[in-house]
């Protein structure tokens, strides 16, 4: 008698749980996919600058475009002006270091 109430109140506890893990993965993934905008111009130049150093991190050899499509997904639903002050400070950031060489690339002797 004890095995069966043991038995139905772990499965009670397991059909459970599913259903407030969904709920709490999903509360953060929407926190992850739509950060919030820029409310500042100041605001956006510095979110550009860490997002820019974040970017130059993760791909070594990224591109203006590739930085722009994460731009897009990231931030695409945000006011036009905001828009443009983050992607004129990334444009900056982006080429103001100098040419990086990989080690799959030969650099250019004179």
């Amino acid at each position: 008698m004890v095995r069966v109430a043991l038995c139905l109140t772990m499965v009670i506890i397991l059909l459970s749980c599913p259903v407030f893990g969904e709920e709490s993965e999903t509360g953060d993934q929407s926190q992850r996919i739509a950060p919030q905008c820029p409310k500042t111009p100041l605001e956006a130049s510095k979110l550009a600058a860490s997002d820019v150093a974040k970017f130059k991190k993760m791909f070594f050899s990224g591109t203006w475009t590739g930085f722009q499509h994460q731009f897009r997904s990231r931030y695409g639903s945000c006011p036009d002006h905001i828009k443009q002050i983050y992607l004129e400070s990334a444009r900056h950031q982006m080429n103001a270091g100098p040419p990086r060489v990989g080690s799959f690339q030969v650099p250019v002797r004179k």
